[in-house]
Parts: C-alpha cells; sequence; structure tokens
C-alpha cells in the first residue's frame, strides 16, 4: 500500500487535491492511504515517531509558522528517499525548493493537469525501488506492502491475519500462521502467542505474562514463550539503544 501525507493550511485545497489523488490511485488500481495534515508542525510531529510512515509527502509552501520548504528540509534530514512534491499557489519559491530535492514543483490550480504524470513518475520510482521497510504480502489476487513502521502486531484467527497500525484502520487478509511467520522480520517481530506477532518497536514493557504496547494495548504472553520474548526483547533493545 502506498501512503501519503497531504499538507496544506486550506481546507479547500486539501479536498480538491485528496479527491484528485485518490482518483489517480483508484484508476491506478493501486493500494493507497492520504492523510491529511494542516500545518508542518503537525506533520513533523508525526513523522517523529514514524519517520518511515509515508512514501510521498505532498506539501503547500506558504503555511504558518513553518513553511513546506522549511518543513520539506527538515524531513530530509531522515529521510532522503521520501517523494516530496511541492503543490502551492505561488512561484517565488521554485528555486529555494530545490535544495529538498523534489519530485516536482506544481502550481495549484494551473498545473493540475501535470500531477497525474507526477504521480506516474512517483509510483514507478516506487515499484522499482526494493524497500526493506515493508512487510509485502503477494498473491494472485493480493499484493500488499505496508511500513512495518506502523504495524504493531499482527493478530491470527483461522486463515484471516488483522494488522493492527498505529492509529490507522485495520487491515485484514487471507493466509495462514506458518505462510505469515515466514514473511515477518525475525528481528523486528516476535511470536509472544499462538495468535499474536507484535513488532517490538512497539513493546512498551513485559510483565506479569503479557506485553503492553505503547498505545496501551495488553496481550497476553503463552508460558512456553515467556522466557523467549522477554530475551528476544532484550536483544532487540541492546542492538536499538
Amino acid at each position: 500500500m502506498i501512503s501519503i501525507a497531504l499538507c496544506d493550511d486550506e481546507d479547500i485545497y486539501l479536498t480538491k487535491y485528496e479527491t484528485m489523488m485518490s482518483d489517480y490511485f483508484k484508476s491506478k488500481k493501486l493500494e493507497f492511504e492520504i492523510i491529511k495534515f494542516k500545518s508542518g508542525e503537525s506533520l513533523l510531529f508525526n513523522l517523529e515517531d514514524f519517520k518511515n510512515r509515508f512514501q510521498i509527502i505532498v506539501l503547500d509552501v506558504l503555511m504558518g509558522k513553518i513553511n513546506g520548504i522549511d518543513t520539506a528540509l527538515k524531513i530530509r534530514q531522515n529521510n532522503e528517499d521520501l517523494k516530496i512534491i511541492f503543490l502551492t499557489s505561488s512561484e517565488s519559491f521554485v528555486f529555494n525548493a530545490f535544495d529538498a530535492n523534489p519530485v516536482n514543483y506544481l502550481i495549484k490550480n494551473k498545473d493540475d493537469d501535470k500531477l497525474v504524470s507526477v504521480l506516474d513518475k512517483v509510483v514507478s520510482k516506487l515499484n522499482t525501488s526494493v524497500s526493506q521497510d515493508n512487510f509485502i504480502y503477494q498473491t494472485k489476487s493480493t499484493h500488499l506492502s505496508l511500513p512495518n513502521s506502523t504495524i504493531m502486531y499482527f493478530e491470527v484467527y483461522q486463515r484471516i491475519i488483522s494488522i493492527h497500525r498505529y492509529n490507522m484502520d485495520t487491515y485484514d487478509f487471507y493466509c495462514t500462521l506458518k505462510e505469515l511467520e515466514k514473511l515477518i522480520d525475525e528481528k523486528r517481530y516476535v511470536k509472544v502467542f499462538r495468535s499474536f506477532i507484535v513488532n517490538m518497536q512497539y513493546i512498551q514493557k513485559i510483565y506479569n505474562h503479557q506485553v503492553e504496547l505503547k498505545d496501551g494495548t495488553l496481550l497476553p504472553i503463552s508460558r512456553n514463550l515467556y522466557d523467549e520474548v522477554k530475551q528476544k526483547f532484550a536483544n532487540y533493545l541492546n542492538e536499538h539503544i
């Protein structure tokens, strides 16, 4: 799935370009989500916890306390791969925008017809790049690619896998537990119960044979897995300190 951040301080443009991009991705039969932000500050705050959440960021330039170019430059300090598109009402900042290495600089209303070709270019780059930071599942009928950084845990019920994501909708797909265990990154995920596989990035603490996640979710830990879970989480913490 392609995740897009759309950042603009005017509701009329948030609605307009959300609709245009939604129509584009639907026409290409691509799974997508568009998360809207009304300021550079709110976008940067979100990215503090989830720097790999988005693949595309569409930014207005003229916004409140922090403008779109400064927002993009701050993003670039931690992520060189994000595809940034400036979409603004002013041509005055086009040369300043180059420092943020954008895919393109479009003028609202005037360049609307160019948005499709720009998105084509971005999607092509995303499809040809191999992302080790995504959970990927493919069958003849399903193509699923989600940033691991957004996944809190997998819940297994018979042949239905539910992906619980932080502050996002749950995503369900058909897969067996054995198939799932082959797909996940063992250094990132740990099986805590027969029906739960947890992203260790989201573990707050382990106690009383349960794991508490950063959003307050409590999941049980099997008795026969308890020592293994604690050891694996300790190893994870040592590698990420």
